[in-house]
């Protein structure tokens, strides 16, 4: 993580939150020329399991360990009635279409190194899991992924596995703003049922009243 607070520093950013890591790269990393110093910072810290950069509502850097949709806590939920915030007129749209339910994923690594491997599976609550189709649905396997150990290596698999079926249902609504939705927020959306969901995609109304278009996207627990 120093290596990213070091380039922040160099931007005359310094108020960072970080959450340690003795993580080190599997393999050298490089960029081409103009390579803005997001993208490389981002690089980097995907290859530790971490999130993207991004600043808190005090404008403070977070970087921290990546959470998967179904272990973050509910932010809010989207209720109907005389208290809504969310107005009547919505949308759900499916597309699962050969949503894998099985992916394999290979490590980057330098020389004659052997590279770790590691095949992610959905669980069986999920719709789309071996257990509810009754055959395994291998997706296109990951090649040379940036991952600095085994734990990075699942998290990434299992997030680019995810990342292929919560996007099988999507809900769009719009809103009223709410300070404490962000970009990935997990959330329920009652008039779709019970389930969780990723609060992934949104633009806003600069216009009295201050509406949110907002993508939800399903999560499987």
């Amino acid at each position: 993580m120093s290596t990213v607070v070091a380039r922040l520093a160099a931007l005359g950013e310094t108020a960072v939150s970080v959450v340690p890591s003795s993580a080190t790269l599997a393999a050298a990393l490089s960029w081409d020329a103009g390579t803005t110093e997001t993208k490389v910072c981002n690089d980097i810290l995907s290859a530790v399991g971490y999130w993207s950069l991004h600043v808190d509502d005090w404008g403070i850097w977070q970087i921290a360990p990546y959470v998967l949709p179904a272990q973050r806590p509910i932010a809010f939920t989207f209720t109907p009635g005389q208290t809504a915030i969310h107005q009547a007129d919505w949308s759900i749209s499916r597309d699962d279409w050969q949503v894998p339910n099985r992916l394999t994923g290979i490590q980057r690594v330098d020389g004659d190194k052997t590279p770790l491997t590691s095949t992610q599976a959905l669980p069986d609550s999920s719709p789309y899991s071996r257990r509810a189709l009754g055959r395994w649905v291998d997706g296109e396997p990951l090649r040379d992924v940036e991952a600095a150990n085994q734990a990075a290596l699942d998290a990434a698999v299992m997030r680019a596995l995810l990342d292929k079926t919560d996007v099988a249902s999507q809900v769009e609504i719009s809103h009223a703003w709410q300070p404490e939705l962000r970009l990935g927020s997990a959330v329920r959306f009652a008039r779709a049922g019970a389930g969780r969901w990723a609060y992934n995609k949104t633009s806003m109304d600069l216009t009295p009243g201050l509406m949110v278009k907002a993508t939800l996207w399903e999560v499987h627990e």
